[in-house]
């Protein structure tokens, strides 16, 4: 009588030494996106008030704070929706992330350099610390920065809640889990949906192993 053989489940510290080792493929072709609005003021938002406000001249000082702290608020907002979408929200809550601690994530992920943006905090710091009223070609320039940041940076806002890897010549479904700052991997359900039928391995933000899945999910696009 020939024992039917058990399929051995997939361990994490095996799959996450799969990562590091460079074993596991992304099916960047399959991946789906369930857009959320996160923010009721999206950033865009925001850099159209502070354009809208440095268009009103008279008083000339209310126009130029206002649309500074716009401004500020235009980057604040697009690189927490950064943070948000990287899957790090929790991670940047616990641990209390000040501006210098979000300028060094967005540098340490490759996404920008970071002078551009510590020049405009700069000038706010102006403001609300030093109570100095910011110059309008500064605050120009500032806009103009705000808005380059926010061109170039809204690609990344746009990445999958799954998609398929293959380890062992077989597939599963990984899933960025944002609120909790974790990847969830499972079985798919094999129906072409990339719905998880069960979760065989979650991998929080401060585990081992986050950064080399994390990495093979930005690869998928091109990030």
């Amino acid at each position: 009588m020939i024992k039917e053989q058990k399929t051995k489940k997939l361990s994490k510290e095996e799959l996450i030494k799969a990562f590091k080792e460079g074993k596991v493929e992304s099916s960047s072709a399959m991946k789906r996106m369930t857009k959320k609005r996160i923010y009721d003021i999206m950033p865009e938002d925001f850099l159209s008030l502070a354009e809208k406000e440095l268009k009103e001249k008279i008083p000339e000082d209310e126009s130029v704070i206002n649309s500074l702290s716009n401004i500020k608020r235009a980057i604040d907002s697009q690189i927490g929706l950064i943070i948000y979408e990287f899957g790090y929200k929790k991670k940047a809550s616990t641990e209390r992330w000040d501006f210098p601690d979000k300028i060094d994530f967005l540098k340490d992920k490759g996404i920008i350099a970071g002078k551009i943006l510590e020049k405009i905090n700069s000038t706010r710091n102006l403001l609300e610390h030093e109570f100095k009223k910011p110059e309008r070609d500064k605050v120009e320039d500032a806009w103009d920065i705000a808005a380059l940041f926010l061109a170039y940076s809204s690609k990344f806002r746009s990445l999958a809640d799954f998609q398929g890897i293959i380890y062992n010549k077989k597939r599963y479904i990984l899933s960025l889990n944002r609120e909790d700052s974790k990847f969830e991997i499972g079985s798919e359900k094999g129906d072409n949906s990339l719905d998880i039928k069960e979760i065989i391995i979650e991998i929080g933000c401060n585990e081992d192993g986050f950064e080399e899945v994390h990495r093979l999910y930005r690869k998928a696009f091109f990030l």
